[in-house]
C-alpha cells in the first residue's frame, strides 16, 4: 500500500510539473508575441506596459543630476574622458548611468596614493584594502599605475536611484558620506599597519 502511495504521488508531482511547463511555455510565447506586435506596428501603446521601458531614456540621470545640485554639489562632463564628475564637500565623485536604468555606479578615485617602490607601505595598502572591503559598504580597490610609479586607491559602488525615491536627498548624501567613511576607516587601518613596520 505504501509503494503505491509513493507512486501516485510521483506521478501527480510529474504531472503537476508537466503543466507548470506547458503554462510557462504558453505564457512566454504570448508574451514574445505581443512584443513584436507592439514593436512591429510602430505603435508603442499597443503593447501592455509589461513591453515599455521601465523609465525613459536618460530620466535617472537627469534626476540625480538635479539631487546634486540640490544637495549643494558642482557638476562636470569631461568631453575628452566623457566622464560625469559631481563634486560634493571638496571630493570628486564620477558617476555613470546607462539609459532607461534605474542603476548608477559610483567612483571616488585618487582618494589615497602610495610609491611603488615603498614595499612596507604597498603591504600596509593591501592589508587595509581588504580589511575596508570587509568592514565597509563600498569596494574599496588599488591601481598600480607604473607611468606614475604610484599605487592610487579607489572606492566604488552601485546602487539603485530612482525618481520614485520621496527621500532622494538624504539617500544621496548617505551614500557620499559612506565613501568618506570609507576612506576614514581604511586610513586609520593603513596608519596602524604603517607603524607596525617602523
Amino acid at each position: 500500500m505504501l509503494y503505491f502511495i509513493i507512486i501516485l504521488f510521483a506521478v501527480i508531482a510529474y504531472a503537476s510539473f508537466l503543466q507548470y511547463r506547458k503554462d510557462r511555455r504558453s505564457a512566454d510565447e504570448q508574451m514574445a508575441a505581443g512584443a513584436y506586435d507592439s514593436a512591429s506596428s510602430g505603435d508603442a501603446s499597443a503593447g501592455s506596459s509589461l513591453h515599455e521601458p521601465a523609465v525613459r531614456k536618460n530620466e535617472v540621470k537627469e534626476f540625480l543630476e538635479a539631487t546634486f545640485t540640490k544637495i549643494g554639489a558642482n557638476l562636470n562632463y569631461d568631453e575628452e574622458s566623457h566622464f560625469c564628475w559631481a563634486e560634493y564637500q571638496g571630493a570628486y565623485f564620477r558617476y555613470y548611468t546607462a539609459d532607461q536604468s534605474k542603476i548608477v555606479t559610483f567612483d571616488f578615485p585618487n582618494w589615497y596614493t602610495v610609491s611603488l617602490d615603498n614595499i612596507e607601505e604597498l603591504s600596509a595598502l593591501k592589508k587595509a584594502v581588504n580589511d575596508a572591503n570587509i568592514a565597509q559598504a563600498s569596494t574599496t580597490f588599488f591601481i598600480a599605475d607604473k607611468d606614475e610609479n604610484e599605487a592610487r586607491v579607489f572606492s566604488k559602488r552601485t546602487i539603485l536611484f530612482s525618481p520614485d525615491n520621496p527621500d532622494a536627498e538624504n539617500f544621496l548624501r548617505y551614500i557620499l558620506h559612506d565613501f568618506f567613511v570609507t576612506r576614514n576607516y581604511f586610513t586609520g587601518k593603513i596608519e596602524k599597519y604603517k607603524a607596525q613596520y617602523e
